[in-house]
């Protein structure tokens, strides 16, 4: 935890200032993994049983979560996004979320957004908990609006952790008879 509100908002400064999500479109069609939706009004995230991430994956999957673009009159597209983390052993960390469609789904004036999972994430097999944070910040710094979610876990399942500088290649013997 950050000690003071100044520390806090100098850290989402830094992050702000490293890389603010902006807006894309997802080309050529939204995605065709089941897309995660996000409730703003209870703050919760409907994490599905059905998808995968396995141990030691690294970019290998991508969640895409859906949210009502408006809340509460703010307009989330215009803020920037990051995924607070704990891998299955409680290291901490966060991902700036790069980029948020708001075109894909206008219709229905719903976001869809990524979050590429990558081995920070997939260190060790478990339980992995998750939040996301909307924030927005004025021309000085100064923290002028968030929004967060709840807690939210999802398994990484165990694969398979080889220490390749121990293990010997199978040698390949090419069979004429296939010629």
């Amino acid at each position: 935890m950050i000690t003071n509100y100044q520390d806090y908002e100098n850290k989402l400064w830094n992050i702000e200032k490293q890389m603010r999500t902006s807006k894309a479109i997802l080309l050529p069609t939204p995605p065709k993994e089941e897309l995660i939706p996000i409730d703003l009004n209870e703050r919760k995230i409907k994490v599905p049983k059905s998808f995968i991430i396995v141990s030691q994956d690294h970019s290998a999957e991508t969640l895409y979560f859906t949210f009502d673009r408006y809340f509460d009159g703010m307009d989330l597209s215009n803020t920037c996004c990051i995924i607070q983390f704990q891998n299955a052993k409680g290291e901490a960390y966060y991902y700036v979320v790069p980029y948020m469609d708001i075109t894909t789904d206008n219709v229905n004036q719903k976001i869809i957004m990524p979050w590429v999972i990558q081995n920070a994430a997939t260190k060790y097999a478990g339980t992995i908990k998750f939040a996301i944070k909307f924030f927005s910040l004025n021309a000085v710094g100064h923290l002028m609006y968030e929004l967060n979610t709840l807690v939210a876990e999802a398994i990484i399942e165990q694969g398979q952790n080889w220490d390749l500088d121990n293990i010997s290649q199978e040698e390949f013997v090419f069979d004429k008879a296939f010629i």
